[in-house]
């Protein structure tokens, strides 16, 4: 009979390090295949899988953790910290010796070490100041962000079985009226538009006490891990399916806004969170519009970080679509693919620059007459035909990292078109070849997903730009929970 393979990755004595795939009790009666790793800080993670960036939970080996068999499975050791159990089973005995081991030095020397420590100072506080919260439903435990926009704290939601969540308060929101106007539009369309690979906002309130004159907003939102510029910026290595899985959910949230007749306009990594197992939500949609098909000119190009901004937009014409956010999608596959962005313009005319040559190595067919037609601004048109092409081999000097896929070329070529009316639309892209693999595993789950009605924010654009009816429109329509679960646990 076959011995079967070892699921151990990396295991090295000397540095007590160890990684592989254990088996992960998970409830009474559930066990579930987790990616386990010891590193050299003595800390045992495990993670939903191997491409994982985030653990689901984590045990420091020190003083106080205790390592046996657990007698009631074969090849099963416990974990106990306190009051708490981990049970992990190998799936045979001899990946079950060296997990012990490695888990056994590193508690052997925390026994070892000296006992005596200081007292620990007292926590200090969180900063918060006037940040308003009922804390019979939020449990704050720490600030995340802060800056322009406001702070942003992490939370436990109480009557929602515990359940992780973002604060956010938008501080003076009526401080500016545009901006106030911007919030509200972005609260309205985050509440309407729902679907896995958008960030969910479930609550929202006003300041305590403020009454019908209030200035303080407050969100509550999803907790996520991370932003998908921090991850292609990390030490980590994406692979081919970190790449692939993050194109086709980031798709999969597009084709979503832009059935409902929305455009993001402002899509780069930063504004695309990620939580520990890679599920991606793209976020911030204060640039975003509902878009009028009878009249596209309403639309300003000002939008979209100028890194991320498509031909159309850098050449000033003022009739644009959905193809903005294609354009944006495809510049951050290229920048998955190689670290670094793909159009980094230090001002508007270098912005210009940069894109035209490229596109001009990549693509010279696009620039005939017809290619460049929509242009419409009679100097931006005679600044394209002075612009020389770069000195590159086509797309595979822009990416290098997409060099032995011939398929992840072709799809950047096809979000990167010049002329926006020949660029792939969000449900072409995700039948890319290049995603084939992502659309069989996730096709089925995406497509159940029911549309969103075409979204009316016909009183936001319209209303008298003052403080009172900012104020009522949000009181009206966007205090409100909108919870995943039914029914509020009191």
């Amino acid at each position: 009979m076959a011995s079967r393979k070892s699921l151990i990755t990396h295991h090295d004595e000397r540095d007590r390090t160890i990684e592989g795939y254990l088996k992960k009790k998970t409830s009474m009666f559930a066990w579930k295949r987790h990616f386990v790793v010891v590193d050299e800080r003595g800390t045992l993670s495990y993670f939903a899988n191997e491409l994982a960036l985030h653990p689901r939970g984590t045990i420091k080996l020190e003083r106080g953790v205790s390592v046996g068999a657990d007698a009631t499975k074969e090849h099963c050791f416990v974990l106990r910290d306190g009051a708490r159990a981990f049970r992990f089973q190998a799936d045979h005995a001899r990946d079950l010796e060296p997990w012990v081991r490695v888990v056994s030095a590193w508690l052997d020397e925390s026994r070892g070490a000296d006992e005596a420590k200081a007292a620990a100072p007292p926590a200090p506080s969180l900063g918060l100041g006037d940040f308003a919260f009922d804390a019979s439903r939020y449990a704050v435990d720490a600030v995340i962000g802060h800056g322009s926009y406001g702070l942003v704290v992490s939370a436990t939601a109480l009557r929602r079985d515990g359940r992780r969540v973002a604060i956010k308060r938008i501080g003076r929101c009526f401080s500016d009226l545009l901006d106030a106007k911007r919030t509200l539009r972005e609260l309205r369309l985050l509440h309407s538009c729902v679907h896995p690979n958008l960030l969910d906002v479930w609550d929202c309130y006003r300041g305590a006490g403020d009454g019908g004159d209030f200035d303080d907003v407050y969100v509550v939102m999803e907790l996520l891990a991370t932003d998908l510029h921090q991850v292609i910026y990390a030490r980590q290595e994406l692979s081919t399916k970190h790449v692939t899985y993050f194109m086709y959910q980031m798709l999969s949230g597009l084709r979503h806004l832009h059935a409902a007749g929305v455009l993001h306009r402002d899509l780069k990594p930063g504004n695309v969170l990620l939580n520990e197992s890679c599920e991606l939500k793209i976020c911030d949609f204060g640039l975003a519009r509902s878009l009028d098909v009878d009249d596209p000119h309403i639309l300003t190009e000002y939008v979209v970080t100028r890194w991320y901004r498509p031909p159309e937009l850098v050449l000033s014409c003022q009739a644009y679509g959905a193809p903005v956010d294609l354009w944006s999608a495809g510049c951050i596959l290229g920048e998955m693919v190689t670290r670094a962005p793909l159009f980094p313009g230090t001002d508007i005319v270098h912005q210009v620059r940069l894109v035209v040559q490229t596109l001009k190595a990549a693509r010279p067919e696009d620039f005939d007459a017809a290619g460049v037609a929509f242009v419409e601004n009679a100097m931006a048109h005679d600044y394209v035909e002075r612009v020389q092409p770069a000195p590159i081999d086509g797309w595979i000097s822009v990416a290098p990292g997409l060099a032995g896929t011939d398929r992840g070329l072709d799809m950047l070529d096809k979000l990167l078109r010049f002329d926006p009316a020949n660029r792939l639309t969000a449900a072409a892209a995700m039948d890319h070849p290049f995603l084939a693999v992502m659309k069989q595993e996730l096709a089925d789950i995406h497509d159940a997903v029911p549309p969103t009605p075409p979204v009316d924010l016909s009183d936001i654009e319209n209303c008298a730009l003052t403080r009172e009816d900012l104020q009522r429109i949000l009181a009206l329509n966007e205090f409100k929970e909108t919870w995943p679960d039914d029914g509020d646990r009191r």
